[in-house]
């Protein structure tokens, strides 16, 4: 008897029961980023970091986008067009806070986290537009 971690198979990508890295990936940037844009909308060390940026007036809009795109990201894994979206979206988003790192001359290992989130979204948006997927 074959049984799946979903019986209903609401998420078609679990049919064989195991998670993908693509799937943990997806899941991994959107708890990611839901905590992160969560902590620009309540935080105070989140709005003296974007006064910092110099870009005090951005960090509701940031912070309400990123949590979009984690649930649109989070779709993903019912729809892939969902995950292209959002992890598209989300690998721009990263290549600004990059430029912003560079253009406030931020040291190297402070820019490691939107590397790093630039590259897994890519990779994502890359993966779950594959043919093969």
């Amino acid at each position: 008897m074959h049984f799946s971690v979903l019986s209903l198979k609401v998420i078609p990508w679990l049919d064989h029961g195991v998670f993908s890295f693509l799937q943990i990936a997806i899941l991994f940037t959107s708890i990611s980023f839901i905590s992160y844009g969560s902590s620009c909308l309540f935080s105070q060390t989140m709005k003296r970091e974007f006064e910092r940026y110099q870009l005090k007036d951005l960090r509701i809009l940031t912070g309400l986008l990123q949590i979009l795109a984690s649930l649109v990201l989070l779709l993903g894994l019912m729809n892939p067009i969902f995950a292209i979206g959002g992890a598209v979206f989300l690998s721009i988003m990263m290549f600004v806070a990059l430029w912003v790192r560079i253009r406030i001359r931020d040291p190297w290992f402070l820019m490691l986290p939107a590397l790093f989130y630039f590259a897994l979204n890519f990779y994502i948006s890359l993966i779950a537009s594959s043919p093969f997927f």
